[in-house]
């Protein structure tokens, strides 16, 4: 099924997407969001980000210098949230075989950015529930973000693959 994401849709201020599905319109508002974390707002959000894997669309928002945030798994069709878990530092999710694999920058003051790659069985409504941190790579774990380049993952041939810019790493996952 071939959907149409919007992000920020001009015609719904409270809405954080919209999904276009067979020519009907949905969105994701923020109230449905704010529950599980207050500090998402249309005027605190700072970055957002989308993925349709098998239907469902997979995203991240992230608030306050990306300190908090959300990874959610939402079905635009039956207009359900199906997964939400911490997002803080969250740059993209993905669905791959049942669970949400995340990828994380975490970066303050005072502290050297570090990538992380998390995952989550799909079906998580607990933020306050870990999620399991999977090892990765030195070369990836302490490289430093390309200025100005997309930086996500993907799955490629049952392997995780994440692009940094031009660089592209691809990092063996336990049962994926």
């Amino acid at each position: 099924m071939d959907y149409r994401v919007r992000l920020f849709p001009e015609e719904n201020k409270k809405a954080l997407m919209s999904a276009t599905v067979k020519e009907k319109t949905v969105c994701l508002l923020y109230q449905r969001l704010s529950q599980h974390n207050r500090d998402l707002t249309p005027l605190t959000t700072e970055r957002v980000t989308a993925t349709v894997c098998n239907g469902i669309v997979v995203g991240t928002v992230t608030a306050h210098k990306e300190q908090t945030g959300l990874i959610f798994a939402w079905d635009p069709v039956k207009n359900r949230i199906l997964h939400v878990s911490d997002g803080e530092f969250a740059i993209q999710a993905i669905l791959v075989g049942g669970k949400v694999y995340s990828l994380h920058c975490i970066s303050y003051y005072g502290k050297y950015p570090e990538f992380r790659l998390c995952r989550m069985k799909l079906g998580n409504k607990d933020i306050c529930k870990g999620y399991e941190i999977l090892s990765l790579p030195d070369e990836v774990t302490n490289h430093s973000w390309p200025e100005g380049a997309d930086v996500r993952i993907e799955c490629r041939e049952n392997r995780l693959m994440i692009i940094m810019g031009k660089e592209k790493f691809l990092i063996d996952v336990p049962d994926l």
